[in-house]
């Protein structure tokens, strides 16, 4: 259930991007963001964690949601001709970095399937 919120907040904050952006300017964003901490707080709590621990768990899934919505954003403002992360890593040869890594990290990133990894590993560390 705590998954299914994280998810429909990012769905929300991409669906109307513009209204968070509004609020951003206006230094109203608890105004808009506090629903979702709100239904994060109880599903933790129904989830059985409680104190500065559940803060954390809420706070842990919202900067989640939060960091990847600034990276898509800064994947979407890209200036023409930049050139992308993949294009940089396929000018990488380094002995260091495991070639297979470097090998994956030049191909596109689907970041919903990004987002589930990344959403489950961390609810599998923090809840019971």
């Amino acid at each position: 259930r705590v998954a299914s919120v994280a998810r429909a907040i990012r769905r929300q904050v991409r669906t109307d991007p513009v209204q968070f952006q509004l609020a951003q300017l206006l230094d109203r964003n608890p105004d808009v963001s506090f629903p979702g901490q709100l239904a994060l707080a109880r599903e933790i709590s129904a989830a059985g964690l409680r104190g500065d621990d559940a803060a954390d768990a809420v706070r842990a899934v919202l900067f989640l949601v939060g960091g990847f919505q600034l990276l898509e954003g800064n994947f979407r403002r890209r200036p023409a001709g930049a050139p992308t992360a993949q294009e940089r890593w396929r000018a990488i040869d380094d002995d260091s970095i495991d070639a297979a890594l470097r090998d994956a990290l030049t191909s596109d990133v689907d970041t919903d399937a990004l987002f589930d990894y990344a959403l489950d590993a961390l609810l599998r560390s923090i809840l019971p």
